[in-house]
């Protein structure tokens, strides 16, 4: 069965769910770490970012700053933000075996948002790939056709999917969204939560006004 995490850099929210990943390091190994363009995804549904409106940014600041605190997990935050995330994202997709992709991805958001390091700075990345061994050129791999392509399909394949935020989790078809869903993604895993189909198609028919103003 392919789980797929679709995640993105300049998602703080990401971050949080990658660190706790590495407190499941089981179902971390189960998982296919596909980086998508976050901004992509909210320009597909003519939505802004959270990082875009300031009410929203300082709000969303507030909130990652407190669950970072509750799950004890460092926080420093990036330089500056929102920031370009695509040399990071392009990078991690040229790395082809799984099991590094996460190394990678673990050790980029660890970068930016515990150390503080500009995740768009190809001479932060170096240190990420070196730490690991990868023998890779993020300023190359930022232009590279490939990586585009890769990252492109990936994050048509989320919005396919249905995927509307990051991180998600997509397992055959069913989303998990949101880093603080991994409890539930695991135990749906097991067999212990299941989906029911058919009170979900009664509830989708039950559809009523759009919006009131």
């Amino acid at each position: 069965m392919n789980i797929q995490f679709f995640y993105d850099y300049i998602s703080p929210y990401s971050y949080l769910a990658s660190e706790l990943l590495l407190r499941e390091p089981e179902l971390a190994e189960r998982l296919d770490f596909t980086p998508v363009v976050f901004g992509s995804m909210l320009s597909h549904r003519g939505a802004k970012g959270p990082g875009e409106d300031p009410q929203q940014r300082e709000i969303g600041l507030q909130d990652i700053l407190m669950r970072a605190q509750l799950l004890e997990i460092p926080f420093r935050g990036t330089p500056t933000h929102p920031f370009n995330p695509l040399i990071a994202l392009r990078s991690t997709c040229l790395v082809k075996d799984r099991d590094l992709r996460r190394r990678l991805t673990h050790a980029y958001f660890r970068l930016g948002w515990q150390e503080s390091q500009a995740l768009d700075d190809p001479e932060v990345l170096k240190r990420g790939l070196q730490e690991l061994g990868i023998g890779q050129d993020p300023d190359a791999a930022g232009s590279d056709r490939e990586a585009r392509q890769l990252l492109k399909q990936n994050t048509r394949v989320a919005i396919e999917a249905g995927v509307t935020g990051v991180p998600s989790f997509l397992v055959e078809d069913v989303i998990f969204f949101g880093g603080d869903r991994i409890d539930l993604l695991k135990l749906y895993l097991e067999g212990k939560i299941t989906l029911d189909r058919e009170k979900l198609a009664a509830l989708l028919a039950t559809q009523g006004v759009q919006r009131v103003v």
